[in-house]
């Protein structure tokens, strides 16, 4: 009922903050992660700003849900991350090495996302807007 009610709110006077940070934990809480994860892109695409614990519960619970299928896990991993990274939206530092090591041990079948994650310090984002740069490598 909560998606169809923030389905009809969006079509007609456009979600804002904190309908979409509504939506998306009670999607993440309630199991219906697909949902979230679709919310939080639709958010991010829209620059709308959400709180850094939304974006960290869905990361979390999409580390650790076991009922996904691997490959769905790791497309929508992908996903976010690059998300993520255009919109300069950082992860705490010890959801960024789980998301990166999730794609690591895909079995070299993620070339585009690994090229991109030597090539840039992502990781960065959220520690130099946290700690003025000050972080250790």
């Amino acid at each position: 009922d909560a998606i169809r009610v923030f389905n009809e709110l969006d079509s007609t006077l456009e979600a804002d903050f904190v309908s979409y940070n509504f939506i998306i934990n009670a999607c993440t809480f309630n199991q219906k992660l697909e949902y979230a994860i679709e919310y939080l892109i639709a958010s991010i695409k829209k620059h709308i700003k959400l709180s850094e614990d939304t974006y960290h519960n869905v990361v979390n619970y999409l580390l650790e849900n076991k009922f996904m299928k691997y490959q769905t896990r790791i497309n929508y991993a992908q996903e976010l991350l690059k998300n993520f990274k255009e919109n300069q939206i950082g992860l705490r530092n010890d959801l960024y090495q789980k998301i990166t090591k999730l794609l690591y041990n895909n079995k070299g079948n993620n070339k585009e996302v690994e090229s991109e994650l030597k090539g840039n310090n992502y990781r960065g984002g959220y520690y130099k807007k946290h700690y003025n740069g000050k972080y250790n490598k």
